[in-house]
């Protein structure tokens, strides 16, 4: 069966507005739709070259490994600048197991760190870096803020993003992944994630993703459009074409947006879904 690979192309910035430490799980008014996200799959499919696997790779991953152990978090530039170097081997194993132990150290670290609240206007300008498409800014001011409060879901989510358009996949898919195991039902690092994993080819992983954002959705009375199309392809590339077919044709209300904002993007998905019938 031929891939449907347009669910996947949109991606979800946080649009920082008056969520305050109390209300950050909160996310029923969560983000836009970014105007720099993927438009085609071949956009989404173009990534940075990787190189070999060779020994000093396993040097770096021990070196990454030791500075974590010992409290440095993920974003101090004594850890950032060794994990960027590893970006052109973020598909071998050894480095997607090392990834793994290291967002479940950071997560630990972030637990034990006393945060200082992100002011709300520091939010809203990070943002705007976003927004413009300074990608470099919004990294680098995004690194400092999250030494400061390690747990803001937004900030790592929009942080994630900016990696991606900078080809820093390997990065992206940390911090996404830390995100999610602080906030597990945070609809847009799901959303950005299964991106992150079908650029770096991890598959396997993309189902469970989907099915929880779908439940998400289902659970909470919501209705996040991209969640639907995802849900979607999954159901057709499973060999329900009539399920993933009423999925897309019969939305909920939508809470913030009506069916019409988002009805070209269903036909679009709904003619893949028919080509690979």
């Amino acid at each position: 069966m031929k891939r449907l690979n347009l669910p996947w192309l949109l991606f979800f910035l946080v649009v920082v507005a008056q969520l305050s430490a109390q209300e950050k799980t909160d996310f029923q008014e969560f983000s836009m739709r970014d105007r720099f996200s993927f438009k085609t799959a071949a956009e989404m499919y173009t990534v940075a070259d990787t190189l070999p696997y060779s020994a000093k790779v396993d040097a770096m991953i021990e070196e990454i490994t030791l500075d974590i152990k010992s409290g440095t978090l993920i974003e101090h530039n004594k850890v950032w600048t060794k994990l960027q170097k590893l970006e052109p081997y973020r598909m071998h194993p050894k480095v997607q197991d090392a990834a793994k132990k290291w967002v479940d150290m950071t997560v630990a670290n972030v637990y034990e760190k006393d945060f200082k609240e992100i002011p709300i206007k520091t939010l809203k300008n990070i943002c705007s870096y976003y927004i413009a498409g300074n990608f470099a800014r919004t990294e680098q001011e995004s690194l400092k803020e999250l030494l400061k409060d390690p747990a803001s879901p937004d900030l790592r989510n929009n942080l994630a993003l900016a990696l991606l358009h900078q080809n820093k996949d390997l990065c992206a898919q940390i911090e996404l992944e830390v995100l999610l195991k602080l906030f597990d039902s945070y609809p847009a690092g799901l959303i950005n994630l299964v991106v992150v994993y079908e650029r770096m080819n991890k598959n396997n992983e993309i189902d469970a993703l989907v099915n929880k954002l779908h439940s998400l959705q289902t659970s909470n009375n919501m209705d996040i459009p991209e969640a639907r199309f995802n849900a979607a392809w999954l159901m057709n590339k499973n060999g329900d074409y009539e399920g993933a077919a009423y999925i897309l044709e019969n939305p909920k209300p939508l809470q913030n947006a009506s069916v019409a904002k988002y009805d070209s993007l269903r036909i679009l998905n709904r003619k893949q879904l028919d080509r690979a019938k």
